[in-house]
């Protein structure tokens, strides 16, 4: 098994890669490096800087033939998708159907996305432990485009496996 971990040079990206590093499985790491740092990555495994919005990810998938993706990267600051939607957009959706198409053509099995409980909007602590099946109410654009992301990643299952 091969797997690609997209956001890999940041804080939980890194921890993932630095389990599956001591668990012994090959792995290789994915970022931009817009808010993730090279010193986070785990000595010995490969990574490439590269954006998930970069019109050659498709072909760079295809050539590298990935058996899994743990989907990490996005734009995560709420106040940021508050002060900058498009942006927000641009990253976090564009650059995961970039991603999801990809994928789609070299063949990925299984993609694991980091959501957020951003989708659950204010959530009282009467509420907790939050349920996947709580009502979602996202009150930012980052809370939506993480809602959107589930849902592409359902339709991508729905259509093509």
């Amino acid at each position: 098994m091969k797997g690609l971990i997209t956001g890999g040079a940041g804080f939980i990206g890194s921890h993932i890669a630095e389990q599956l590093q001591k668990e012994n499985v090959d792995v290789m790491i994915l970022d931009n490096f817009s808010s993730g740092h090279i010193k986070n990555i785990p000595d010995g495994i490969p990574y490439i800087e590269m954006d998930l919005r970069d019109s050659g990810l498709s072909q760079w998938l295809q050539d590298n033939k990935f058996d899994y993706i743990i989907h990490q990267a996005a734009q995560v600051s709420v106040p940021d998708s508050l002060k900058n939607p498009l942006e927000d957009c641009d990253i976090n959706i564009a650059g995961l159907v970039n991603l999801l198409e990809g994928a789609r053509l070299s063949g990925v099995k299984r993609i694991v996305l980091a959501s957020t409980a951003a989708v659950y909007g204010d959530v009282e602590d009467k509420d907790l432990p939050i349920l996947v099946d709580f009502l979602q109410n996202p009150l930012s654009f980052y809370g939506l485009s993480k809602q959107t992301a589930e849902k592409y990643l359902h339709l991508y299952w729905v259509n093509f496996g």
